[in-house]
This record gives structure tokens, C-alpha cells and sequence, in this order.
């Protein structure tokens, strides 16, 4: 079964067809203020989260060494032209609440 249309307003854009085909099931959210960071169950290493904030998306990389970084993916803003000021925030948010994103990615990929 598909998600709700409610989940489907907050799916990043880089994961719509796999909603659409019905793969995606179940998402873990951790909301922060105004940030929402999405988990999802069959997403692939390196370990990482996708954060909506403002009309944005931004991957960020979880790393071993206990910091976050902008993803080096085709993708990892989007939109492309989005405001730096937006992607920074978001970059503080999870370097913030590193423990509590490390700890929902360990819950979904055991």
C-alpha cells in the first residue's frame, strides 16, 4: 500500500517514482523546529538523511567521525538555486541533533 498524500507532500523529490511504484512503506521523521529529516527503510549507505526545510531538500551525510556533510550526489540540493542561508541552517540543525538522526537510522537499518 502507498502512502498517505499527507507523507507524499513531504517525500523529496529524489524518492517521488519510488512512492509512486509503492516502494516505500514506512519513513521514519524527525522533526526539529521547522526541519523535518526523513529515514527511509531500504535507503542505501553511506548512512544519511534527507532534510526538507523552506521549500527545500538537502541530503546530508551522517559520517563516522561524528560530523554531517552535504551528500556528493547529482541531486543533493534541490532545487538547485536554493538559498544558502537555507542550506546552512539545515547543516546546523543536524550537526545540533547528530545523536537523535544516528540513532533513527540504527532503528531503521539494524
Amino acid at each position: 500500500m502507498a502512502p498517505s498524500s499527507t507523507l507524499r507532500r513531504e517525500l523529496p523529490r529524489s524518492l517521488e517514482t519510488q512512492w509512486r511504484l509503492g516502494y516505500i512503506t514506512e519513513v521514519s521523521t524527525v522533526r526539529v523546529g521547522s526541519v523535518i529529516f526523513q529515514l527511509f527503510p531500504y535507503d542505501h549507505e553511506p548512512r544519511h538523511v534527507h532534510a526538507l526545510y523552506a521549500g527545500i531538500e538537502v541530503v546530508i551525510d551522517l559520517l563516522d567521525d561524528r560530523t554531517v556533510a552535504l551528500s556528493d550526489r547529482v541531486g543533493a540540493i534541490a532545487p538547485a538555486n536554493a538559498k544558502r542561508s537555507d542550506v546552512k541552517k539545515v547543516l546546523q540543525v543536524a550537526r545540533d541533533h547528530f545523536d537523535d538522526l544516528v540513532a533513527a537510522w540504527e532503528k531503521m537499518h539494524p
